[in-house]
């Protein structure tokens, strides 16, 4: 990605795959209301999916504590000359897109990416397989996205899947999960940049 719209295309392109398009499965392939319905009656729920933001400040608190503990480790890989080499040429250099529109193109990109795989996955695969499956399922296409990445971000990304998965399953939100990855994307690209 050498350009702003090269980088602004990515994300629109996350967007489209991430978002509407498994949005649109779900309301019209599965047939599910796009109205809130009572809790008897979620399984016909759209919103069933990990839309629940009313707890955001208990989910901020889960973010910031899984953040700081990681944090150590992402300024450790930043500093990593694997993964930075790989980086640089993901991100877009500092001249090319501001820092403001970098962050707020990754927050769109995570929420994209977080709704897919703890929102859609999750509590798709769940209402037909149980959580436990839908956890390791979605945490193993997670894991299975960071291929090619370097080797240390492609294995812990399962593990960090299944956390993830597991925080969002207990949350019934993918909300913790898109403001940790948010956060330490954000902090990523800076520390790289």
């Amino acid at each position: 990605i050498s350009t702003q719209n090269d980088w602004i295309g990515f994300v629109k392109f996350s967007a489209l795959a991430n978002l509407v398009l498994p949005l649109g499965i779900v309301w019209l392939f599965f047939a599910q209301s796009v109205r809130k319905l009572p809790m008897k009656d979620q399984r016909q729920n759209a919103w069933n999916y990990g839309w629940n933001f009313s707890d955001w400040k208990t989910h901020l608190k889960y973010a910031a504590v899984l953040f700081a503990a990681l944090l150590p480790l992402i300024f450790w890989a930043s500093r990593d000359e694997n993964f930075r080499s790989y980086y640089l040429d993901y991100l877009p250099a500092p001249g090319d897109v501001s820092t403001p529109l970098l962050i707020l193109t990754l927050i769109v990109y995570m929420f994209c990416w977080e709704w897919f795989f703890r929102g859609f996955l999750l509590f798709g695969i769940a209402q037909g397989f149980g959580a436990v499956v839908a956890i390791v399922v979605q945490a193993a296409l997670f894991g299975a996205m960071h291929w090619g990445k370097p080797m240390a971000e492609f294995y812990s990304s399962f593990i960090g899947g299944l956390i993830l998965g597991i925080v969002a399953w207990r949350q019934k939100s993918f909300a913790v999960a898109f403001y940790i990855h948010a956060l330490l994307h954000i902090a990523w690209a800076l520390l790289v940049r």
